[in-house]
């Protein structure tokens, strides 16, 4: 009998899809290995030996095994090749692609892939000094399929108030023989360089954009609030995704100090200083405040404490934080607003000064806390 792999998916699955594994054999004992493929070579994720019960070995959780290494590189999208090896000789491999999802969807991964970014969402309100990153995945695409980058970006004269739409594209995704994770980074910046031309010096604003790359869109509007808590977070997808909020934030400082008396005075020694932050949200939206449910979960939090600039590389400069607590209410009448409040810390338990360098005066935002 020859050793043979069953696999519950085909050749590109959702991490959380990945569930049961059989391997058929008539041997005593079966190597079971998995290698995660790259570029260059493969590397060794996984190898154990199994003993078959009634020639049949059934692999569970293999899911956990290929997040965490997902997670480890973070990668969206990985190729993995699963090998059994018999003692009598016989064995057996199967390639896959692995798109990570953390989470059960009805939809096919051809489907997300083909027609949406890798986020959750559709419309995002933005400020304008932070680049916003939109990861997609390219499939097997011959040389005339390629996908068009489109930008409609949309416009307002400041001195007549016309609104125009600018169409700007932006050159093609590219194309190959396999599965590609690509990302696309939508800055304000940009955006005025692809309008300037359209309005000769005239003074003009942007409030917003439309991008689309194949049937996949997304649609961003500018906004000149500033946010009270701006948060880098791995989404759903494995993904970097900002969360720009709104709300109040109270700061909880805990002091522990054991004590000792020395000659008869008394001495505090093994002091530690826990600092949390308590964030409040304002009122949110029933999509913004289910999508916020993939921050409380999320593997990697950084939280930034700075004005952004272009060493930062999107989310890997700022510090990592923990939330170790949240509550999310979401309804979908009109009748009571969402609810969004979470704990957070800092990953390193060495308190954070508060330095920072000053602005002038009359650039700080006011805010009165008797309002």
């Amino acid at each position: 009998m020859a050793t043979t792999l069953h696999l519950n998916f085909g050749d590109i699955v959702f991490s959380s899809a990945v569930e049961r594994i059989t391997v058929q054999t008539a041997a005593t004992a079966v190597d079971i290995s998995l290698h995660i493929l790259d570029g260059t070579g493969e590397t060794l994720v996984f190898s154990e030996t199994y003993y078959p019960y009634s020639g049949t070995v059934a692999l569970h959780d293999f899911a956990s095994i290929i997040e965490a290494e997902m997670v480890q590189w973070s990668q969206p999208l990985a190729t993995f090749r699963l090998t059994a090896k018999a003692a009598d000789g016989t064995s057996a491999s199967r390639t896959f692609a692995v798109l990570y999802c953390d989470r059960h969807t009805e939809l096919q991964p051809y489907a997300v892939i083909s027609q949406q970014f890798l986020t959750s969402r559709r419309i995002i309100t933005a400020s304008r000094d932070m680049p916003l990153p939109f990861f997609y995945i390219r499939p097997p695409l011959e040389y005339l399929d390629q996908e068009l980058i489109v930008y409609h970006i949309i416009t307002r004269r400041v001195d007549t108030d016309d609104i125009r739409i600018i169409f700007a594209p932006d050159g093609y995704t590219g194309y190959g023989k396999d599965y590609a994770a690509s990302m696309l980074t939508v800055t304000h910046a940009d955006l005025r360089d692809k309008c300037a031309k359209y309005y000769n010096a005239k003074p003009y604003e942007i409030l917003g954009v439309t991008v689309e790359i194949g049937r996949r869109s997304v649609t961003i509007y500018y906004s000149d609030r500033r946010p009270d808590l701006r948060l880098w977070f791995a989404n759903m997808f494995n993904c970097p995704e900002l969360a720009e909020l709104h709300g109040d934030t109270t700061a909880k400082t805990k002091v522990k100090r054991s004590e000792a008396v020395c000659a008869d005075t008394l001495r505090l020694y093994d002091q530690s200083v826990e600092r949390q932050y308590e964030f409040q949200a304002d009122a949110l939206s029933a999509d913004t405040a289910d999508w916020l449910t993939q921050l409380f979960t999320s593997r990697d939090v950084r939280i930034i404490d700075r004005p952004y600039n272009e060493e930062d590389h999107l989310n890997e400069a700022f510090p990592p934080v923990l939330i170790t607590d949240s509550t999310s209410e979401v309804q979908d009448g009109d009748d009571e607003l969402n609810k969004i409040k979470f704990t957070y810390r800092h990953a390193s338990t060495r308190p954070d000064s508060g330095l920072r360098h000053p602005d002038r005066i009359h650039q700080d935002t006011f805010k009165n806390p008797f309002s």
